[in-house]
């Protein structure tokens, strides 16, 4: 989004900011005179995906004819055939953590991801930047943090007009991975320029762009209407228009790779930050951090209008934030192109043999003729009427040769002409990959095992565009990774799927996590994913009922199920959840328990009774003669013993008790068990080859 947008917004420099803008401006001019060829072919392209199909000259031409320009778009269907299939098979980005104790993190930012993701509707965008690489070879999102709908931020991911951008001509890997820079341009009018860059700005734009008039240098600023050049002061000012440039590009700097004494993980830091930290190491009387002196890429952002600098910042991404796919390139143009470019010439003749057909029939009964003189009555009259195949046109006696009556006879077509039609209309499949099987307009009889293997052989010839999209989705994930941890992780709740279903979570910003793993994964939201998915479990149930799958497993299985996202998480919820005790098991056991508890406090009662009797039997009495030792031994060994029994009486009631409860617990732990061996034994089958 070409305004400043975010809280790493810098002050324009002033020391160095000529220099810069030049800097950028010849990068722009070279990327101009690259790519000029391409921007024009890429209109035709989406003119011919839209039904313009004719050049203005040939069009005119057949006008001029009589004739009418016939175009039967055959191109669009086959760009929204390879665009569905893109919309019912989407994927999925994945977070995995690369230290011990992130899963839980991990899972939390991937349901992060996906709530960013849901909020800005990016897989609509980015279905749409997938039909512009299908159709000029191009595709651009941009992901910035949004501020004009919630005073918080929004993470944002739109499409951008491919027409809109440009990029360094010397790049050659796919998507643009090997770009010094690349930008966007767009054109703002008056006041929309003054709402988001100030009056100040637009100002100082003005003076410089009236400069460069004077110069005779090429001008960014539309001001023909404006009052600078206005003197009646009308509302035709409000045409005036500001070109503003967003170009991003990375300079190799110093850096430094130092050893964190937190995590012990090597980072990179720039010499200012190991400046800071020598200081703080001398300033605590201790040697300075080990470091290792090397160029890494910082990346930067510039906004500019003609020669005037309106903003300069550093992308702490790290980043890019514009993200291209790229299609087939063209080794020798240098240009990147998609399916349309080879559908152009088979399309293009496709309406003009039929055009040519149409004409032919149409004119078949105005065919030129050779008469004698005076074979028509009225000579004026034939010439009027012979056009018309439903005219009567009168000869004079003698011209028929004896035949009163004769039809007049049409000339033949040209021969060859239909098979020229249908030549062109049969190479479109033909030089683009796509298959009728894929457009589902095969007229044949076939087994559906072979209409599914072309089918596959289809996708096989387009998958240069989904690799494309794949690629793309790694390096954006990359990028939306670092704003979810940089600047919404505030404490906002957002909505995750995890393994107790849906839930509603805080996200709060976890120090020291910053290294992860994207996983492009295939997302079960697709009819045709799900479909076909469910069919190979299907035929895989009599072996899997029999498995030990833990509950989480079914609970994903269910995601693949035909049955309502709703419905499939509450089964799956309800799967992973511990089941409920059985009432009549827990009734017993209550009683069971009871029963112990009685027990015990019967021979508790007794024990005490016991004591009382031995304390009264050894208790003198005044004047008498008190017991024996014997018999107080006795005494005291027989309460001694009824005691102990009681009190363990009393300690299997309890333990019994803390068993029942503690049921569940091992239930879970055991299916735990159960579910971590299968797994190894899977991985043992595995690495040996089973």
């Amino acid at each position: 989004m070409i305004e400043a947008n975010d809280n790493e917004r810098e002050a324009s420099p002033s020391g160095d900011s000529k220099e810069l803008v030049e800097r950028l401006r010849k990068w722009e001019d070279e990327s101009r005179r690259a790519h000029s060829r391409w921007k024009k072919n890429a209109k035709e392209w989406y003119d011919l995906v839209a039904g313009e199909q004719w050049s203005q000259e040939d069009k005119a031409s057949l006008l001029d004819q009589m004739r009418v320009p016939i175009t039967f778009n055959r191109v669009g269907p086959m760009i929204d055939a390879v665009t569905g299939a893109e919309v019912l098979n989407r994927q999925a980005v994945v977070f995995y953590g690369r230290e011990l104790g992130d899963a839980q993190v991990s899972e939390v930012l991937t349901g992060a991801a996906d709530w960013v993701r849901d909020q800005c509707d990016a897989e609509d965008h980015e279905s749409d930047a997938f039909g512009d690489l299908v159709i000029c070879g191009m595709g651009w999102t941009e992901t910035f943090l949004d501020y004009e709908d919630s005073p918080e931020g929004d993470i944002k991911v739109p499409r951008i007009d491919p027409l809109e951008m440009g990029w360094d001509p010397a790049s050659k890997e796919r998507n643009l991975a090997d770009s010094r820079y690349r930008y966007r341009v767009r054109s703002y009018d008056k006041d929309t320029f003054k709402a988001k860059f100030g009056s100040e700005i637009y100002d100082r734009v003005l003076a410089a762009q009236e400069q460069e008039s004077d110069d005779g240098s090429r001008s960014d600023v539309d001001i023909a209407q404006d009052e600078y050049r206005n003197d009646t002061g009308s509302n035709q000012n409000q045409r005036a228009r500001v070109t503003v440039t967003q170009m991003q590009w990375f300079d190799l700097e110093d850096g430094f790779a130092v050893e964190n004494p937190q995590s012990g993980m090597i980072e990179a830091i720039d010499k200012d930050q190991y400046k800071a930290l020598v200081q703080m190491a001398l300033a605590q009387q201790m040697p300075p951090p080990q470091a290792a002196k090397q160029k890494r890429k910082t990346y930067y952002q510039a906004l500019y209008a003609g020669p005037v600098l309106i903003e300069k910042k550093q992308l702490r991404c790290n980043h890019f934030t514009l993200k291209a796919m790229t299609g087939k390139r063209d080794r020798n143009r240098g240009m990147w192109y998609g399916l349309v470019r080879a559908m152009a010439d088979p399309q293009m003749w496709a309406n003009k043999w039929l055009s040519q057909l149409l004409h032919i029939i149409n004119t078949n009964a105005k065919g030129g003729l050779l008469f004698e003189t005076g074979a028509f009555a009225n000579q004026q009259k034939a010439e009027k009427e012979w056009a018309r195949p439903d005219s009567l046109t009168e000869l004079n006696p003698g011209a028929l040769a004896g035949n009163r009556v004769q039809p007049k006879v049409p000339p033949p077509l040209p021969a060859g002409l239909k098979d020229l039609l249908e030549f062109s209309v049969e190479s479109l499949p033909q030089v683009s990959g796509i298959n009728l099987e894929m457009l589902g307009l095969v007229q044949r009889e076939q087994a559906g095992v072979l209409e599914q293997q072309r089918k596959r052989s289809g996708y096989a010839i387009l998958a240069v565009f989904f690799d494309a999209l794949r690629k793309y989705r790694k390096e954006q994930g990359r990028v939306l990774l670092d704003y979810i941890q940089r600047y919404i992780s505030d404490g906002r709740l957002i909505r995750i799927k995890g393994k107790a279903g849906q839930q509603y979570v805080p996200l709060v910003r976890q120090p020291g996590v910053a290294r992860y793993d994207v996983v492009v994964d295939e997302a079960p939201m697709s009819a045709n994913q799900k479909d076909m998915v469910w069919s190979m479990l299907t035929q895989m149930m009599p072996m899997l009922k029999d498995a030990p799958l833990p509950m989480d497993v079914w609970s994903k299985l269910l995601e693949y199920s035909p049955l309502p996202s709703s419905l499939s998480a509450e089964i799956g919820k309800a799967l992973t959840q511990p089941p409920p005790p059985d009432p009549l098991a827990q009734r017993a056991k209550e009683a069971e328990v009871a029963a112990l508890e009685g027990d015990a406090a019967q021979k508790h009662s007794a024990a005490q009774l016991n004591l009382a009797k031995a304390f009264e039997a050894g208790m003198p009495q005044p004047g008498a003669v008190g017991p024996t030792p014997l018999d107080q031994m006795t005494a005291q060994g027989t309460m001694q013993k009824d005691q102990s029994a009681a009190m363990l009486n009393v300690e299997k009631a309890k333990k019994t008790a803390m068993e029942t409860a503690l049921l569940p617990m091992q239930a879970r732990q055991k299916a735990e068990a159960d579910r971590m061996k299968a797994q190894q034994a899977g991985q043992a089958r595995y690495a040996v080859g089973v």
